[in-house]
């Protein structure tokens, strides 16, 4: 039996370009809603619907009351959501990402590869395999290629492919299919998307990214890191650990799409990993804990750390006693002090890492703890932290606070008195020794 997908989208070459990636892979069943009304009238209607894909805003209305409808009825669909901004704001999508295993959000125009990854986990089975250096098409589709004038082909009973002239041009879905080369393919998905890009900009969307983002994220992180006294060396072997990590990570297809969207996203979230693992790493150079295994566990830790949040200003929040806390609303409230558990959990999805896991989990819980017993979100004082939490601790917490102030003289000077006065002792003495050693190496 084929598996069936309910598209909510309201621009029809939208709707014929996701389908037409979808067809090329997968034996499929196609349901179309242009609203939420309409599409929440076929999840009630329809039993067999195993995948949504639904624009955020469609006709006015917002797509995330479909995800709701969902989650409401217990109905355990994985959902794909389209928007070129997260709405991170939009209670309707709390816990998006966490709570459905397959659940993910693309951006406008859709790339083939990135819809093709987030729809495979849920169809599971491919189309049976053809030559190669061809792609298949719908007779409801070939008109796209049609109309450039593009080569079209049939397979015949001994599986040769047979130039077509007039292909028949079919209103509704069939199994029968035509073929192009994967050349001619990937060029007419290219205008496609140079269109709807054309398109979103003339509409002029909100977006808060930038294409180069991650490589400006990574250069500023570096910079800043040398402004402050660690080496060459040292921020190298940060970089190498860091990726290591994230290639560990993205043999998860779940969680690579979580970290994807961290970096897409989540600035913030995105800076403040890469900006610990670099830290933890380069204090734990000078510590007993500077092996390689080590090293692994403190950044996979960086980047775990706040992954269960999708809202970077409840990220920044690093205490339950701080004003910007005390202001939310209950539901953020329990987002932000019960993310260290919810963080934690999601490590046990990784494979490749079962002898570090236990450290990686003590880490991720204790990262918001401090030596006098006032963090969240067991109130751990110092005798019962790590040495390698102690070290993560302090990583964190100096990098948040470089992220939200202005780096100068003066900042640097008020967490230096701080950090003296918090962690000079007890069992963050040595780790604090070591943060110390880390940042005077700058030749004056």
């Amino acid at each position: 039996m084929k598996k069936e997908i309910l598209i909510v989208e309201d621009d029809d070459e939208t709707i014929k370009h996701i389908v037409m990636h979808i067809e090329s892979e997968f034996n499929v069943l196609f349901h179309f809603a242009k609203s939420v009304e309409m599409a929440i009238e076929k999840l009630a209607q329809k039993n067999n619907i195993a995948l949504v894909i639904a624009k955020y805003i469609i006709d006015g209305n917002v797509g995330s009351s479909i995800y709701a409808y969902i989650k409401n009825k217990e109905l355990n669909i994985p959902f794909i959501l389209l928007t070129n901004k997260y709405p991170a704001k939009d209670p309707d999508m709390s816990g998006f990402m966490v709570s459905g295993k397959l659940n993910t959000y693309l951006k406008y125009p859709i790339k083939e590869n990135l819809l093709l990854d987030s729809v495979s986990p849920v169809i599971k089975l491919k189309r049976p395999s053809i030559q190669e250096g061809y792609r298949r098409v719908s007779g409801v589709n070939v008109e796209l290629f049609v109309m450039e004038e593009i080569p079209i082909f049939m397979l015949d009973h001994e599986n040769n492919y047979i130039h077509v002239k007039n292909p028949e041009i079919e209103e509704t879905q069939t199994d029968d299919f035509y073929f192009v080369t994967i050349k001619d393919y990937k060029n007419i998905s290219s205008k496609i998307n140079e269109r709807l890009t054309k398109k979103i900009k003339c509409k002029t969307l909100p977006t808060s990214e930038r294409i180069d983002y991650q490589f400006d994220s990574v250069k500023k992180i570096h910079n800043s890191l040398r402004d402050l006294g660690l080496t060459v060396e040292e921020i190298e072997l940060g970089k190498a650990v860091y990726e290591s990590s994230v290639g560990i990570i993205k043999k998860n297809k779940r969680m690579s799409g979580l970290l994807g969207n961290l970096i897409r996203y989540q600035n913030y979230t995105y800076e403040l990993s890469m900006m610990t693992n670099y830290l933890a790493i380069a204090i734990a150079g000078h510590t007993k804990w500077s092996s390689n295994h080590s090293m692994k566990k403190l950044s996979i830790s960086s980047i775990f750390q706040d992954i269960s949040i999708q809202e970077d200003h409840l990220a920044r929040i690093t205490s339950l006693e701080s004003r910007q806390y005390k202001e939310l609303s209950k539901h953020d409230k329990d987002i932000v002090s019960g993310h260290p558990y919810e963080s934690m959990k999601l490590i046990d999805e990784v494979d490749g890492i079962d002898d570090v896991s236990n450290n990686i989990r003590d880490i991720i819980i204790s990262h918001h703890e401090r030596p006098t017993g006032n963090g969240f979100p067991k109130g751990t004082t110092m005798e019962n932290i790590s040495g390698m939490s102690c070290i993560f601790i302090m990583a964190h917490e100096f990098s948040h606070r470089l992220l939200c102030d202005r780096l100068s003289i003066e900042v640097l000077q008020k967490i230096q008195v701080d950090f003296e006065r918090d962690y000079s002792h007890g069992h963050f003495r040595i780790p604090y020794q070591a943060f110390i050693d880390s940042f005077h190496q700058r030749k004056n």
